[in-house]
């Protein structure tokens, strides 16, 4: 595609007036469109997926309906573990476990098979091998628990953790149009936000949010540490409060979040680190992130939110360091695909197509990282892609003699998702002021579209008629709560406007600390 070719489009777009009205929605409303289209999408995701057809949300689910209701932790269940614990939830949610056991790990198999949530009177007791997580996630997302009964419940949860994501991936994309180098950092933004995330964040499960809280921690502390003259108090609060919700989320987001600073440091430098660390602002944001890191921290290890299940690979008492060791490195890379599509209970994975125009984001992004004169800032990509790799590894590790290899690449995302946000950012000016970059963002992010259809296409495949049969096959065991076919033609459009918002975004820089925007 050449420049004359994206002259086109936009000229095309002009015709019917779309190119004008995104220009002008983006420069007057961003925010307020840029939510309503990622909650779309988030809530799309939620729709797509059958009750606790997703990792570990009956676990999940059992937690936040014990927690809004005063059950913290719950009591230890004598035999299964220290992660188990036991709470009283209402009975509607009793037989959360159930529903699914018929079809999870078993993608030929489709939803449908089990029975679903009814409304019922009373309580029962219930247990959950996440009782011990922090519980913020949990009194936010199990605030709708009882007000309808019945599945309505649990959709209702699932959209309050997507609301709670959209917002902070909305938090990401302002950020990253805050900066000078938005025409590329933007891109990084919509690259790092996978379907895996989407699929986490329509989901009760702390992932989404982490995900989210993450990405908008890497795009705000960036533009916030590295650009003195782009400071504001808006941007501040941004990386702020991401920070304080994300080392509330797991039992390992403190860790992800230094690791977040002591990147974004780096790209910054001693000097500008410095400069806003004396700011009477920074100090304050930075206090109460630090008061939340030491609550948190707190909380995981007096009540031991690191405690896991047994992995599914067991390691032989006999295996020798070295055949531990490779055998980690060997589950950890090959779960690296898991952070672009995977769904189900872990056991459906998108299709070719999305995971090869992933990869191909990514690698350009991080190749325009690498061409520039300063060489090592263009290495940091690099070196965090080494940590993504490194840290899962020696933690599985550590435990592989007690627990067998405990890892799933979604653990890690919240630091993955800062890949294509860091390669992009570092990006010299002039490989973003390229010719060809606007009509390569114009195509690349078409691409990153229609991958994304592809990947809710197939999971709503293996859920309505388990993977094997026709993709179009009318004899559906399992249907979404709203027409199979409006769901997915809503999706399509979300994800068109989606697109063309973020293209548009990246376009219309932010100017000085008031908020003022002006197209490039």
């Amino acid at each position: 595609m050449t420049a004359a070719v994206e002259r086109q489009v936009r000229v095309e777009l002009q015709r019917y007036g779309i190119y004008r009205v995104l220009r002008g929605v983006v420069s007057a409303r961003p925010a307020l469109t840029g939510f309503v289209l990622l909650f779309g999408v988030l809530a799309a995701w939620s729709l797509a997926t059958p009750q606790f057809a997703a990792p570990d949300e009956p676990a999940h689910v059992v937690k936040a309906v014990a927690t809004v209701r005063g059950q913290f932790v719950g009591h230890p269940i004598a035999g299964l573990g220290k992660a188990y614990t036991q709470v009283r939830i209402p009975a509607t949610f009793g037989n959360a476990y159930v529903i699914p056991s018929c079809f999870a790990f078993h993608q030929a198999i489709p939803a449908g098979c089990g029975p679903v949530l009814h409304a019922m009177s009373g309580t029962v007791v219930g247990r959950t091998y996440v009782g011990r997580y922090p519980p913020l996630y949990y009194l936010l997302v199990g605030l709708p628990s009882g007000l309808r009964g019945g599945g309505i419940d649990l959709y209702l949860m699932r959209l309050v953790s997507a609301a709670l994501s959209a917002a902070f991936l909305l938090g990401a994309f302002i950020s990253a149009a805050r900066s000078r180098q938005a025409r590329l950092m933007v891109p990084g933004v919509a690259v790092g936000i996978t379907p895996s995330m989407l699929f986490l964040g329509g989901i009760v499960n702390p992932s989404g949010l982490e995900i989210s809280a993450g990405a908008c921690v890497w795009a705000s502390a960036l533009v916030y540490f590295t650009e003195p003259e782009r400071r504001s108090r808006r941007l501040l609060l941004r990386a702020a409060l991401a920070a304080a919700v994300l080392v509330q989320l797991r039992g390992l987001s403190p860790l992800w979040l230094a690791i977040i600073a002591l990147f974004v440091f780096a790209v910054a430098g001693w000097r500008r680190v410095r400069s806003a660390m004396g700011r009477r602002d920074v100090q304050v944001a930075l206090g109460v992130v630090g008061l939340c890191g030491i609550l948190a921290v707190a909380w995981i290890f007096g009540v031991g939110s690191l405690s896991l299940t047994k992995g599914s690979y067991q390691v032989s008492p006999t295996a020798s360091e070295w055949q531990v060791t490779r055998q980690a490195f060997h589950e950890t890379v090959t779960e690296l695909s898991q952070m672009i599509g995977l769904f189900g209970w872990n056991d459906t994975r998108a299709p070719g197509l999305t995971n090869v125009v992933w990869l191909v984001g990514v690698l350009a992004l991080v190749a325009a990282g690498l061409v520039q004169r300063r060489w090592r800032r263009g290495l940091l990509p690099i070196g965090l892609c080494a940590v993504v790799i490194v840290v899962p590894t020696v933690l599985a590790i550590s435990q592989a003699r007690t627990l067998g290899i405990v890892e799933q690449a979604r653990y890690v995302m919240p630091l993955s998702v800062g890949i294509p946000i860091l390669a992009g950012y570092l990006a010299p000016d002039r490989a973003a002021a390229a010719r060809w970059v606007g009509p390569l963002l114009l195509g690349g992010g078409a691409l990153l579209g229609i991958a994304h259809c592809a990947a809710f296409v197939q999971a709503l495949h293996r859920y309505r008629t388990g993977l094997g049969t026709p993709l179009f096959s009318t004899n559906a065991k399992w249907s979404p709560p709203i027409p199979i076919g409006l769901l997915v033609a809503v999706f399509g459009v979300l994800m068109i406007c989606y697109w063309l918002w973020w293209w548009t975004l990246s376009r219309t820089r932010v100017i000085g600390s008031g908020g003022d925007r002006t197209p490039d």
